[in-house]
């Protein structure tokens, strides 16, 4: 299509960093769409050398966390600071949200030192319980707790709504994490690259969301 002059440029978009660098390297890749943030950075050595080398673009998607990470501003400039970057999708819900990312694109000013360690203080708190959305891993658990779309429960909170979650039932799926407690198999976290800490995870989403549902329920029932 592209020797057809019907399109531009290929592009291609992907969550894993090393299946990406294998695309670049094949020369059939002009632009990609791949997360990065200051947690889930691992494309700074896997795959940004490599779009050097080939000239491929590079536009990142989730520099926030997916709107999980405070201070949109340290965030942004934090993704700015690698000259491979060609491109920022920024995720954005309200207009001021756009206002403030543009004069971070407009004024990209350097990290000063209390930023550059307060981002090292966050990274420390999310590399324990960021879901990377690596899709590596095979949840395999002995009690069908669906870990994998429950690490970004709060992701698809604010997205979405208790009321479309409730209507897929997530109550069901949050009352299976109370086995969690117990549990001793821990074959999700062996099946995490990152080995984060999927039970003690799923029992701090049982502990915040069984009160969110079982209130929205007595509202529903009263309705």
């Amino acid at each position: 299509a592209q020797k057809a002059g019907k399109i531009g440029y290929t592009g291609l978009s992907g969550h894993r960093p090393e299946v990406l660098a294998e695309a670049v390297k094949s020369g059939e890749v002009d632009v990609l769409l791949v997360p990065f943030n200051f947690v889930k950075d691992e494309s700074a050595e896997e795959l940004f050398p490599f779009c050097d080398e080939h000239d491929v673009g590079v536009t990142i998607m989730k520099p926030i966390g997916g709107s999980l990470f405070q201070h949109a501003d340290i965030c942004l400039r934090w993704v700015m600071q690698y000259e491979t970057v060609s491109t920022i999708c920024v995720g954005m819900w309200k207009l001021w949200e756009v206002d403030q990312n543009v004069e971070v694109g407009k004024n990209p000013e350097p990290l000063n030192p209390e930023e550059q360690d307060w981002l090292m203080d966050e990274k420390a708190r999310w590399d324990r319980e960021y879901c990377r959305l690596c899709y590596k891993c095979e949840p395999t658990c002995s009690e069908g707790v669906p870990s994998r779309s429950l690490m970004i429960l709060d992701l698809n909170y604010r997205r979405f709504g208790l009321k479309r979650l409730m209507a897929q039932g997530i109550d069901k799926q949050i009352e299976g994490t109370a086995a969690c407690a117990e549990c001793g198999h821990h074959e999700c976290v062996d099946s995490c690259d990152y080995h984060l800490p999927i039970p003690d995870l799923m029992q701090k989403i049982h502990r915040t969301y069984t009160p969110i549902i079982e209130g929205y329920k007595k509202r529903e029932a009263a309705a």
